[in-house]
């Protein structure tokens, strides 16, 4: 389900850099299986997690000039299972 969640986002990303230079990564979001999507274009970051929990799926994504800006954002969601 993380696989075809991560490509129907992939898909829908109509920047061509960010499409270009987008990586998925499998990884552990506050302990549950998860995707972490990044990418760079024109000036701009792009950070997304893709998680489930249970029958529910998650998308936390956000789109910044500022990378610093991207931790604190994370850090303020709290999944609940």
């Amino acid at each position: 389900m993380l696989e075809a969640a991560a490509r129907a986002v992939v898909s829908d990303i109509q920047d061509e850099q960010l499409s270009t230079t987008l990586a998925i990564e499998a990884i552990a979001f506050q302990g549950l299986p998860a995707r972490l999507m990044t990418a760079e274009g024109l000036g701009q970051f792009l950070v997304a997690t893709l998680s489930t929990t249970g029958d529910r799926l998650y998308l936390v994504l956000a789109i910044d000039d500022d990378q610093a800006n991207f931790e604190h954002f994370f850090e303020s969601f709290s999944l609940i299972p």
